[in-house]
């Protein structure tokens, strides 16, 4: 049983505290499920925080007795770095069950979470939609003696959404529900009681119609609830459209108007002669392309008719580079053992590096000097 005793529950706000209930005494009966309903922004998920233990109220207290799972929702608390199998593991710890009873836990949440390899990888890898059936799936792997849902019941695709729904209905013999929610198909397939939250107010109203009823008096058409009398959603009227549709495609498709002979004679004549330019313009281009190419491989650049040569070294150069040479093999021949070979190779290198050096300095005194002329002193007088 949950039992609220003179309990409220206000923010904080620049104009004030704001209520979303104020001095509620309510035990809520063990035997019903009970539906949450309101327009939006009421508070709906705030109570069931409070009745699940994650928030705590304003004013007053709230006495639980029995197993309350925590509030099933949109954005389930999973954790994203865990695999689905260890937050399997670790609620089912969290919820007082032995190491036995935990691995069957995680056996029902596989199971029934129905996501295939992905169990076992983190959760931050999955959909939105695989969270959703994930958070479900722990949920009904434990037993709860309240199950509390706010929004949705699962996520997924329609077989999916139907086998939650049994699920549901086969535990609404041992447990109960307290379901927020603005479909009133849900309220009144699973509800028998409901809580109405609005304007800072809490009514528990004993039948669910009474309640829908007082919803669409108090709040008018907000949220498509009219005294208790569901309207059709936005989805139901796309369903209608999509079967009207659907009607539409079966019917036999109307047969084309019928077309003189001569006027498709013509056109087909028509098609003919544009397909035929066509096909001369193009080849009309590729020729004109073809002879663009052969005169371009016809004319060659100059640098490619004639190219650059490397102009030879003076004998200047030339000299300066037989030098290097001797000096090299002098080097080298002064690291070899000492013999007769060695000296008659010593004095053939020697002479003919001091001839070169005769004919090097012959060159430089031949050769114009690079440096320019030195500037006339002027004349101080001038």
């Amino acid at each position: 049983m949950i039992e609220l005793i003179k309990a409220g529950k206000y923010y904080p706000t620049s104009f004030g505290k704001h209520y979303v209930f104020r001095d509620v005494s309510l035990a809520l009966p063990r035997d019903r499920n009970i539906g949450v309903i309101g327009p939006n922004g009421a508070g709906k998920s705030t109570l069931l925080r409070i009745l699940s233990g994650a928030d705590m109220p304003s004013e007053g207290r709230i006495v639980r007795t029995g197993k309350i799972s925590w509030s099933m929702g949109l954005s389930p608390g999973l954790q994203a770095i865990m695999t689905g199998a260890e937050n399997a593991r670790f609620a089912a710890r969290i919820n007082g069950l032995s190491p036995s009873d935990t691995k069957g836990s995680m056996a029902r949440t596989r199971e029934l979470a129905d996501i295939g390899k992905f169990f076992d990888m983190p959760v931050k890898t999955y959909s939105a939609g695989m969270r959703q059936r994930l958070a479900f799936a722990l949920s009904m792997a434990l037993q709860f003696d309240y199950y509390l849902f706010d929004e949705i019941s699962a996520g997924g695709d329609k077989a999916f959404r139907d086998k939650a729904m049994a699920m549901i209905k086969d535990r609404l013999s041992e447990s109960r529900f307290i379901l927020a929610t603005h479909d009133v198909k849900e309220v009144l397939a699973l509800c028998q009681s409901v809580i109405l939250l609005g304007e800072g107010q809490l009514d528990f109203f004993d039948d669910a119609r009474d309640g829908l009823r007082a919803y669409g008096q108090r709040f008018g058409n907000r949220d498509k609830l009219d005294a208790g009398k569901p309207r059709k959603s936005k989805f139901e009227m796309a369903a209608e459209r999509a079967s009207a549709d659907s009607k539409r495609d079966e019917a036999p498709p109307l047969a084309p108007p019928a077309i003189p002979k001569a006027e498709t004679d013509g056109v087909a004549a028509i098609i003919a002669d544009a397909r035929s330019q066509h096909a001369e313009n193009l080849a009309a281009r590729q020729e004109k392309r073809r002879l663009a190419r052969a005169a371009r491989e016809k004319q060659q650049h100059p640098l490619l008719a004639q190219p650059p040569q490397r102009p030879q070294a003076g004998p200047l150069k030339l000299a300066v580079a037989e030098l290097r040479e001797i000096r090299g093999k002098i080097t080298e021949l002064k690291s070899e053992p000492p013999g007769k070979d060695r000296r008659a190779a010593m004095s053939d290198l020697r002479s003919r590096m001091a001839e070169t050096n005769r004919k090097l300095r012959g060159l430089r005194e031949e050769a114009p000097s690079r440096r320019p002329p030195a500037a006339e002193p002027k004349n101080p007088s001038e």
